[in-house]
């Protein structure tokens, strides 16, 4: 059996790693946690990488949020998307289930759609 902060550093590195497939670039990453010290993420503790890319000469920006098995509150990832986020943004949860991979919600600029 796998501690939970191991088991979160998988889930994140396995996200990572589809995302990186998918043609994105690694911009920022949380630290890691380790055992004497507790990680802090990025962006109001809300993300825990941001990644870019550039197509068509518009560089857009993702901000991830890992989590396994439960979905969190969507109202503060709502809340940053208002404040920071432009079209070229995207602000991503991406939830590790079990036998099942990855669910992905997305939300935009406008927080009208998921």
């Amino acid at each position: 059996m796998t501690s939970n902060r191991k088991k979160g550093q998988n889930v994140e590195l396995k996200g990572l790693n589809l995302l990186k497939e998918q043609g994105w670039y690694l911009e920022a990453r949380a630290s890691p946690t380790t055992k004497f010290n507790k990680r802090v993420d990025l962006c109001e503790g809300l993300f825990d990488a941001v990644l870019h890319k550039n197509e068509k000469g518009l560089k857009k920006r993702l901000y991830v949020q890992f989590k396994s098995q439960n979905k969190p509150n969507l109202k503060p990832f709502g809340a940053f998307c208002r404040e920071h986020c432009d079209d070229r943004d995207y602000v991503q949860i991406w939830v590790w289930k079990r036998y099942k991979g990855f669910k992905v919600w997305q939300l935009h600029y406008d927080f009208g759609a998921f």
